[in-house]
């Protein structure tokens, strides 16, 4: 097998669409390539022929690019933009501490030809190796290539613009590194930043749990919409206003997907929504169906994720409740498939396109979604519950984004930003799956990439069929058998996650407690007297207990039961371990250093790892077990 056809083989597990258009060139055309040592390719050189230009650096200039890297040599991630001829790629991944190198090259022609002389199949198919045309990097691909792991080294984050060749890229490179440092921020934002927030929603989701298995699933929520071609989605920015009089008027051909706040917007405005969905651990999530009439309630079917505050769920009157599991790990953890998983973003309109994709409707209809405030100012359409300015702009204003339309720019904030990069990926998202049209008629705020702009009259006119009205939902509630089956199945499966959980709380106790007592007797070393005084011996008895307690919470079963819980809360510290990994070890007292260094940074991981499971134990107890006998 020769080299390409290896190397394509690698790709085509990882990118499909990449291996295509590789596949898809019979020769290089644009560049010239000039090689006689084909086996060490020490006198290769590749020519642009538009320009005459060298795109690699010469040997000598690849070297002491190398020497440069050695700074960098425990870097978990790399980042390029260039490919250059390969050569200092080949040479850069026999570091092993690279665990990812990332390429974005403008030119696919050099992909191919440095794939024609190079062999990173291995690296390729470890997935150590991840190269990308630019032109085909966006949002939805970013998430997907890069991994999660790689935000913890956003404090060193560097794109490395390969050689001076790709300056006439500059335009490129710029969107590359505003695109990975976007996604890497979203990592970051994903998952919240407060622990009590997190715990609080457990607390909640604990003490509903049981009661979820007496209402209607999540499941047979999808399975009842699947008979239906339209939906709608409506949120509650400046603009809906404008829309609803159309809604009302073609409201029995649409699904309506309502986010809360917008319910007692459709009530004022005469329109009845189907589903009315919440994910807000907040009890001011009441306030939304607190003065709506009992008898408007009824049918509508009420989506409220189980870390909803109970009166959230005390405040529905009527219709169908459906407690349903948003898609964090320790809810997958339990295996309780058939009442989740909603997720997809920071919003309940994110939950709800994840809806509709699942539901897999014809076409999906944006409206009311700005994530901009309008020209006066204002953020949320007449109606809501909280004012139209909840969203104070002065407070909250965060710089301009592309209008709806392409009508020049709009007044954004940070969340809302956060949101529409969300859309993007879940846009990207549906588009491999089963195809959806998916149309934008808010007819204001923010353009939404990847939808088609459209009226919300003229897509009534025009595009919805109007011949078949939409049936009832058909939902069932569980029978008393199903009930106590899943009841029992749920509390034996905490009552083992409980064992897991104190089996880890008291190995990072007690290692914490190690930990601080070193830190007690070294307080008031210098770096000298740290080096001259400290044996490695002990150094290396501490860092063994860390790593004996890294190893349970890195274990697939504690990651995928409780990480999510309290990730936010250790993340902080997560930061500063990366840091520390990244320091050389090119001296004896470097390495005692850096082993000290290390065992600083877990003197709080620690802590907030006891912690956090002393609190989650506590609520567990209190919320899951004894009220489950």
């Amino acid at each position: 097998m020769d080299i390409f056809t290896k190397n394509i083989k690698a790709i085509f597990d990882t990118d499909i669409e990449l291996a295509n258009k590789l596949q898809s060139i019979a020769s290089n055309e644009t560049y010239e390539v000039f090689v006689t040592d084909l086996e060490n390719l020490s006198d290769l050189k590749i020519v642009d022929n538009r320009d005459g230009t060298l795109v690699d650096n010469s040997l000598e200039s690849i070297e002491k690019k190398l020497q440069e890297f050695e700074l960098f040599d425990n870097y978990y991630a790399l980042y390029f933009f260039g490919i250059g001829s390969g050569t200092f790629y080949k040479r850069i991944l026999k570091n092993i501490n690279h665990k990812k190198v990332y390429i974005f090259e403008p030119e696919l022609e050099l992909i191919y030809i440095v794939l024609n002389l190079i062999d990173f199949s291995k690296e390729i198919s470890e997935k150590r190796l991840i190269i990308n045309l630019t032109r085909d990097v966006n949002l939805f691909k970013a998430k997907q290539i890069i991994d999660t792991q790689s935000k913890f080294y956003i404090k060193v984050y560097n794109l490395d613009i390969y050689s001076s060749y790709y300056d006439k890229y500059l335009s490129q490179a710029k969107k590359i590194n505003d695109t990975i440092l976007l996604i890497l921020k979203h990592f970051i934002q994903d998952k919240g930043d407060s622990l009590d927030d997190t715990l609080t929603g457990y607390k909640h989701s604990s003490e509903k749990m049981l009661d979820m298995f007496r209402h209607p699933s999540l499941q047979k929520v999808l399975k009842s919409l699947k008979k239906r071609k339209y939906a709608v989605l409506v949120s509650t920015g400046p603009s809906l206003e404008k829309q609803l009089p159309i809604l009302k008027k073609y409201q029995e051909y649409f699904t309506i997907l309502s986010v809360d706040a917008s319910f007692p917007v459709l009530y004022n405005a005469g329109i009845k929504p189907d589903i009315v969905l919440g994910m807000e651990r907040i009890k001011e999530v009441a306030n939304f169906f607190t003065d709506i009439p009992a008898d408007f309630f009824k049918d509508i079917v009420f989506m409220l994720a189980t870390v909803c505050h109970s009166d959230a769920f005390a405040a529905i009157k009527g219709g169908i409740t459906c407690p349903y599991l948003r898609a964090d790990t320790h809810n997958m953890a339990l295996g309780l498939d058939e009442w989740g998983y909603l997720g997809g973003g920071l919003c309940g309109a994110n939950y709800l396109f994840t809806l509709a994709i699942n539901a897999e409707f014809k076409d999906f209809v944006f409206i009311g979604q700005d994530l901009a405030f309008s020209k006066d100012g204002r953020s949320h359409a007449q109606g809501h519950v909280f004012g139209t300015d909840g969203e104070k702009f002065d407070e909250k204003f965060d710089g301009y984004i592309p209008a709806y339309g392409g009508d020049g720019e709009v007044a954004t904030q940070k969340y809302w930003r956060l949101f529409l990069n969300d859309f993007v990926v879940q846009i990207g998202h549906s588009k491999s799956r089963k195809p959806m049209e998916i149309y934008n008629a808010t007819e204001g705020g923010a353009r939404i990439p990847d939808t088609i702009e459209i009226p919300f009259q003229e897509y009534c006119e025009n595009i919805l069929i109007t011949s078949e009205s939409k049936d009832k939902l058909d939902i069932s509630y569980p029978s008393e058998e199903e009930i106590s089956k899943n009841e029992l199945k749920y509390i034996s499966k905490q009552k083992e996650n409980l064992k897991l959980a104190k089996s880890v709380k008291k190995q990072a106790k007690k290692t914490f407690d190690f930990v601080e007592q070193f830190l007690k007797e070294i307080q008031n070393l210098n770096n000298t007297e740290l080096i001259k005084n400290v044996k490695n011996r002990e150094l290396d008895e501490l860092l063994d207990k860390i790593y004996f307690v890294k190893d349970k919470y890195t274990n697939p079963k504690f990651v995928n039961t409780y990480t999510t819980l309290f990730m936010s809360y250790l993340e902080h510290v997560d930061f500063e371990i990366a840091l520390a990994k990244t320091m050389r070890e090119n001296t004896p007292e470097a390495i005692k250093l850096k082993k000290i260094n290390y065992i600083k940074v877990h003197y709080e991981w620690l802590y907030r790892l006891w912690a956090s499971l002393e609190k989650i134990i506590e609520i567990t107890e209190q919320s899951v077990v004894k009220k489950g006998r």
